[in-house]
């Protein structure tokens, strides 16, 4: 347990009070870089870097919060399942195939600062579409039939709820009962700011944060994973990989995060061999 005495990670900012924080993250990189040292550690312990030298190797790991992922308050099923969205979350990869940072990099024309959140937000969109898909919900979808006409008479985007009027909306109501929430009430959370003439209102807050728990999907891909490999400092391999989260909280690691993050890690060093 290496991560618990190295005098080195003091000088990074990686108390014991945020090793704590992200024990989940460690224990999980312990299983594939037994030896590794702590490159930095966020206040919140929710970012971290790390790395290891292995021959002519640098090899790091590194655990952010996925900004990108979906929020159900704001949006609708019938987005993620337009003809549109569909064509665009293929484009570079099968949906049932795994979609690598590697191949993503070589057929876009991102430009390269904005690489990786892209490709981040791009796979948040696939796992969305694949939960949508899953035979569990099956049924409700193929219930919502004309999937195209309904998401043009709804007038949705991706990023939010545009109007009063759409309290009475038939399509977002059915939306609203397959995430099984109130939908007056969840339409009103997602138009109320968080923030009162200027006051933060952490009642508002906590309502937004349970009707986002409220089915258990935004529980899910919280975490943003990357593994880099370095020869003489070139980049050699990179991967990036989203991870469920257990409480869904943006900045919070639950000690059950230790399971996605191992089969995350399973997934990019399989890659790497």
């Amino acid at each position: 347990m290496g991560f618990l005495d190295n005098a080195k990670d003091f000088l990074n900012g990686a108390t014991p009070a945020k090793k704590k924080k992200c024990s989940a993250f460690l224990s999980a990189a312990l299983l594939y870089l037994p030896e590794f040292k702590i490159d930095n550690i966020d206040e919140l312990g929710s970012e971290v870097k790390i790395y290891s030298i292995i021959g002519n190797k640098r090899i790091e790991l590194s655990v952010k919060p996925n900004k990108f992922k979906i929020n159900e308050l704001k949006t609708t099923i019938y987005y993620f399942l337009s003809d549109s969205t569909f064509e665009y979350i293929t484009k570079f990869s099968p949906l049932d195939d795994d979609l690598t940072y590697t191949v993503f990099k070589a057929s876009t024309s991102v430009k390269p600062e904005k690489m990786e959140e892209t490709f981040v937000d791009l796979l948040s969109d696939r796992s969305y579409v694949k939960y949508l898909l899953a035979q569990e919900n099956k049924l409700f979808i193929q219930q919502s039939t004309n999937i195209k006409t309904n998401f043009n008479a709804a007038n949705i985007s991706r990023r939010g709820l545009d109007y009063y009027s759409q309290f009475q909306d038939p399509h977002l109501i059915k939306d609203s009962l397959f995430k099984k929430v109130n939908h007056q009430e969840r339409v009103l959370l997602a138009h109320i700011d968080d923030y009162i003439n200027g006051n933060f209102r952490y009642d508002i807050y906590r309502s937004k944060k349970t009707y986002s728990a409220c089915n258990g999907y935004l529980s899910m891909d919280v975490w943003h994973l990357k593994l880099t490999v370095f020869i003489a400092d070139r980049i050699v391999f990179e991967d990036i990989s989203l991870s469920h989260g257990k409480n869904g909280l943006d900045h919070v690691m639950h000690e059950d995060d230790f399971l996605s993050f191992s089969d995350s890690f399973s997934r990019m060093f399989k890659k790497l061999e």
